[in-house]
């Protein structure tokens, strides 16, 4: 492309090299639905590549997008609500949104230009011969203007070409391989795109075994839930049904006589969640109030002498994650 460069094709190459890594991700029937080491590492070098310098107006998309992506991965990894799938640990539809916005910009970033051919007339004068012209540079693999049914040359629309600029080779005239490549490129593009928006679209994961064959095997409660995305009411008379004595979880407490519920009734995962958004709650009010001058370290014991038991690299994780988020924020990229 114009004006392209060894860092912009750098960048190409790396985003290029993180859409095949996701599409095969999402492809592969025997692959898990946490993302995988090396769509991970391969995040972290489109980011590094993308926001790390000044990019070309053109390329500016694609510094936008490899942002966003970033703050869903970092809000997956901490298990911000929203970008963590709890019921099969995948990422939330805002990863695969911005995923697809890479591809989009990806395209964008590097469209082929159409490409200008020398006139026939200054071709002949160089000494170019006619089939040279008719079979290389106006045509390719038996295809151009000046091409005859048979796959011979047309001498005679050549020379008139060249006499009568436009006569044969109108203005907009584009070289059907060039056609060709732009709409190999718009199907790749619209393939991505589809298997992105599937992924995008919450859905439960769907394990083989059916609800009883789940009990059967000594699934607890909240797991069949989970996984087959039914209510515990359903799990319940379907373990009366077959004859199976259903089984919570532990720390799974059921509504006390009088329909009255406690407020350990939350299943774990709940529990975990609550707590969670809580200590990033603090993490981020604690930092703002210390105009980040605390660290993580800092921050760490304040919130354990509060009875939260919390490590340096989730604190570091949520600071992080924050900073990058507001950076978004004020570019208006988010």
């Amino acid at each position: 492309m114009p004006g392209s460069t060894p860092v912009t094709q750098s960048i190409l190459q790396a985003v290029d090299e993180l859409l095949r890594r996701v599409i095969a991700w999402t492809q592969d029937s025997h692959g898990t639905p946490i993302t995988p080491p090396a769509v991970a590492t391969q995040i972290q070098v489109v980011d590094e590549l993308c926001q790390s310098r000044m990019l070309p107006e053109l390329f500016m998309p694609l510094h936008t997008a490899s942002g966003r992506i970033m703050v869903e991965y970092e809000g997956y990894l901490i298990h911000e609500l929203g970008k963590y799938r709890p019921e099969n640990g995948s990422p939330g539809p805002g990863f695969w949104a911005s995923i697809k916005e890479l591809a989009v910009a990806r395209q964008e970033a590097d469209q082929p230009p159409i490409e200008r051919l020398e006139p026939v007339s200054t071709l002949l004068q160089a000494g170019v011969s006619h089939a040279q012209i008719g079979l290389q540079i106006y045509g390719r693999r038996g295809v151009g203007p000046f091409i005859q049914s048979n796959g011979d040359v047309d001498v005679a629309l050549i020379e008139l070409e060249a006499r009568e600029p436009g006569s044969v080779i109108a203005d907009d005239w584009v070289p059907p391989w060039h056609l060709e490549a732009i709409d190999r490129r718009r199907q790749q593009l619209e393939q991505q795109t589809a298997i992105l928006s599937k992924m995008e679209t919450a859905r439960h994961y769907d394990d083989p075994c059916t609800v009883e064959e789940m009990l059967q095997q000594g699934a607890f409660v909240q797991q069949v839930q989970r996984a087959k995305g039914v209510s515990r009411a359903k799990v319940l008379v379907a373990a009366q049904r077959i004859g199976v004595t259903p089984v919570d979880g532990p720390g799974y407490q059921q509504s006390h006589p009088g329909g009255e519920v406690s407020a350990a009734t939350l299943e774990p995962d709940d529990d975990e969640q609550s707590e969670r958004e809580t200590v990033r709650s603090l993490v981020i009010e604690t930092y703002q109030q210390s105009n980040g001058e605390k660290t993580a370290a800092e921050i760490v014991q304040e919130l354990r002498s509060w009875g939260h038991d919390v490590s340096v690299n989730v604190v570091s994780g949520f600071i992080g994650h924050w900073k990058r988020r507001q950076k978004l924020e004020a570019a208006g990229a988010v």
